[in-house]
């Protein structure tokens, strides 16, 4: 094989490496809240609206919607975590240009 050809190996290799990476971290303060998948309960408060964006791709190559629903998740976990809240629940579908909105509540806990 050729280096030209090891080359472009190579540099095929990294995109799909990259297009497939998250480079977002849940912040530990995050870790605690819950991702409903429903709207919160009456007994919870609505505490505001989080809108989350990421890059949708890197050079021509469109990212994974499960690798860009993850990190807008947590995303929005690290931020609703500023809120003091307890749990988000996605309001919206993620757009073309990567961003989601969530809405951010305070629940009360059951021990």
């Amino acid at each position: 094989m050729s280096v030209k050809y090891l080359g472009y190996s190579l540099l095929g290799a990294s995109f799909v490496f990259f297009v497939g990476c998250s480079w977002v971290d849940l912040k530990p303060e995050a870790a605690q809240i819950e991702v409903l998948g429903k709207p919160a309960g009456e007994s919870c408060k609505l505490l505001g609206s989080v809108k989350v964006q990421t890059k949708s791709k890197v050079g021509f190559y469109h990212r994974s919607e499960d690798v860009l629903e993850k990190e807008l998740e947590i995303l929005a976990l690290n931020e609703a975590s500023t809120m003091d809240a307890s749990a988000i629940v996605p309001v919206t579908e993620v757009t073309m240009d990567g961003s989601r909105r969530y809405n951010a509540y305070q629940c009360p806990t059951t021990n």
